[in-house]
């Protein structure tokens, strides 16, 4: 499979399409997993690499890899189908499957941290473009503390409280530099 993904979204880096190729490969595979528990006649076809980039799970997750890698224009109608795709992807791909359910993304609140499931890069840019459509820039709270003019405890209090929201970075191993606050909530602080 590896040589197809050369021909599979040219406009997309290697490492992206790896992951994204992970993901549908890990949904093929769940797919016949529950089609083996029904009937042990059941047979989902054997598919390529290209051939799942362009199924419908594909083309919605070409559409996030471009969102997360930066290949929109910040424009209403693209923030719209970024957010309605990942949705639908999510739809797709996670009912009693392999990945998170929806709420982990969907969530306002705190994307736990001890969740392994979490960790996947899939996740990582799914996360990454359904901020981008909500026109959301999360920032740590040493950036917070700068914009605001508030102390780093000050802001941590916040947090705790429920007064702004926050979310953890898997991708930051400093357990102490995980937390990411919303920028425009921080801004809202201080006016």
């Amino acid at each position: 499979m590896t040589e197809e993904l050369y021909d599979c979204w040219p406009d997309i880096n290697e490492q992206d399409k790896r992951i994204a190729l992970d993901i549908l490969v890990g949904w093929r595979e769940y797919t016949q997993r529950m089609c083996d528990a029904i009937s042990p006649d059941c047979v989902v076809q054997q598919t390529t690499a290209l051939q799942l980039c362009n199924s419908k799970a594909g083309e919605l997750i070409h559409i996030i890899l471009l969102a997360a890698g930066g290949k929109y224009e910040n424009t209403s109608e693209n923030k719209m189908l970024v957010y309605t795709t990942v949705r639908e992807l999510l739809t797709i791909l996670t009912p009693n499957t392999f990945l998170p359910h929806s709420n982990i993304m969907m969530s306002g609140g705190l994307i736990a941290p001890y969740n392994p499931l979490v960790l996947h890069p899939m996740i990582k840019l799914g996360m990454k473009a359904w901020l981008w459509s909500l026109g959301t820039e999360l920032i740590t709270l040493k950036e917070a503390s700068r914009v605001s003019g508030k102390s780093l405890s000050s802001l941590s209090q916040y947090v705790d409280r429920g007064k702004i929201r926050s979310f953890i970075d898997p991708a930051e191993r400093n357990p102490q530099k995980r937390v990411r606050v919303i920028r425009s909530e921080i801004e809202a602080l201080t006016s």
